[in-house]
């Protein structure tokens, strides 16, 4: 019996064979005294590069990262990416909790029927992060 766990690198590379695995590029990242997110400075300096002055760009995944970008550096090595906390994947998980059988909150269903919690929602912005 073969059981697949996704995201696993040795199940994957045995099943891959002969071809060569690399995984884990987050921690190998952090440990190497990175910022975590080791691939998408570089991915984002070849489609997104400035032409001038500096850009940041926040992608919201299942972990949140930024990309700062700036025209007045030579290489993808000059600009570079860090893990800015959660993203998606605390709204995933919050969506499996009411209902199993969903992976996330389809089209904003679940939250559409939610009502906002004013005090809440005051006590919040108070804080001054949000």
């Amino acid at each position: 019996m073969h059981r697949a766990f996704p995201g696993d690198p040795a199940a994957l590379s045995a099943a891959a064979g002969s071809i060569t695995t690399v995984a884990d590029f987050r921690m190998a990242d952090i440990a190497a005294g990175g910022l975590g997110a080791p691939l998408t400075s570089t991915f984002d300096h070849m489609l997104l590069r400035p032409i001038a002055g500096v850009q940041v760009f926040q992608n919201i995944g299942g972990l949140a990262n930024a990309t700062i970008l700036s025209a007045h550096t030579s290489g993808p090595h000059s600009d570079y990416a860090l893990d800015t906390g959660p993203g998606n994947c605390l709204i995933d998980t919050a969506a499996r909790m009411c209902d199993a059988t969903l992976q996330c909150d389809y089209n904003g269903l679940l939250a559409a029927r939610g009502k906002v919690r004013v005090m809440r929602a005051d006590e919040l912005r108070a804080v001054g992060r949000f």
